[in-house]
């Protein structure tokens, strides 16, 4: 005989539990508008003005207050870009211009925090906003600039003559403003193509800033001092794009940043200790160790004496009371190669403080 079960309406409640489709956490989740349109391959008049009113919604988040927000509109901005071509090409249209019109009156983090989203784009759309971030004055949305420059380079080189002469001459007049040395050595990378397609047209803005900077180290008022190492390591590579005056230009501005170099290094840094000067010190002084590399480097290659000076090995090799007056014993072998090949004097005097007050 078959038994008959009955169910108390508690226990049909707890079955439909396991039978019933929930209505929470399981469901499905609803698209979100950013989700909708990634997906579609033609985007109507409504489709954009939603894909606008998203980003600059995200955009006027990032540069806000409330930190947390900020962070999630930078997060949405940063990882929405994926989708159908189309998308793809209107979604970096609306971010270049939400953010090209924040950037400017946003606090200094969050406009370098717009300006790397553009960055991580790689868009050639982009390359104006980094153009014009360039100028701006502070240093940590210049150095977001260069670095969405440099992360285009492919295409900015295979973007026609007009966009790569716009760029190059963006990058040398900003190197020649800059007051930052990371500012600086980046913008030197962002001038570093592997396959220009006018290397003569890099060579001649490298030598400009290069020389506008060998002019700033001449007169003793410098800024981003050290940055200019990448520049005159760039400069080596290019040598043979230039002309007799190229390369003398290229020439003097490297002996006149030796000589600053120099200096400086035998006035106050060679006796630094690692362990009790602070860490802005030590950074200094490795940057114009750098530096005085790189400027002899240059040089050498330029002039090719029979018998090169050689700083550096007096910098190594000689004892700490000595340091000083041998790199200027080297320096002045410089300075006569230097004078009598161009004319100009970076002739150090060898005496040093203590000698000179002696009765």
């Amino acid at each position: 005989m078959r038994t008959l079960y009955r169910f108390t309406p508690t226990v049909l409640v707890v079955l439909l539990c396991f039978v019933t489709p929930s209505s929470g956490q399981d469901a499905p989740a609803e698209a979100t508008v950013i989700e909708l349109l990634q997906g579609k391959g033609v985007l109507a008049d409504e489709d954009v003005a939603a894909l606008k009113e998203w980003v600059r919604e995200r955009v006027q988040a990032a540069t806000s207050d409330n930190s947390a927000a900020a962070k999630a509109a930078i997060a949405d901005l940063r990882s929405s870009g994926r989708g159908t071509p189309v998308f793809q090409e209107a979604y970096v249209g609306e971010c270049v211009e939400a953010i090209s019109a924040a950037y400017p009156q946003a606090n200094r983090a969050a406009a370098a925090r717009l300006i790397a989203v553009l960055s991580l784009l790689k868009d050639i759309q982009t390359y104006h906003v980094f153009v014009q971030a360039l100028g701006d004055e502070r240093a940590p949305v210049r150095a977001a600039a260069a670095i969405g420059l440099r992360n285009l380079q492919t295409k900015i080189a295979a973007g026609g003559s007009g966009v790569f002469g716009e760029v190059i001459a963006g990058l040398r007049d900003a190197g020649i403003r800059e007051e930052s040395a990371i500012g600086l050595k980046l913008i030197y990378r962002a001038l570093t193509f592997a396959n220009p397609p006018d290397a003569k047209t890099v060579a001649e803005a490298v030598v400009a800033l290069l020389g506008a900077r060998g002019e700033q180290y001449g007169a003793g008022n410098v800024k981003a001092v050290g940055g200019d190492r990448a520049g005159l390591t760039l400069a080596g590579k290019l040598t043979n794009e230039l002309d007799e005056n190229g390369r003398r230009r290229l020439a003097v501005a490297a002996a006149r940043m030796l000589q600053y170099s120099v200096d400086r290094y035998t006035r106050e840094l060679y006796k630094l200790d690692d362990k009790t000067n602070s860490p802005m010190q030590i950074q200094l002084r490795n940057r114009v160790e750098l530096l005085i590399e790189a400027a002899e480097l240059l040089l050498t290659n330029l002039t090719r004496p029979d018998n090169a000076p050689s700083i550096i090995s007096a910098m190594q090799d000689s004892v700490l009371d000595e340091k000083s007056v041998n790199m200027k014993i080297e320096m002045n072998k410089w300075g006569d190669l230097v004078q009598q090949a161009y004319q100009i004097d970076v002739h150090m005097d060898v005496t040093e403080p203590d000698d000179a007050e002696s009765p």
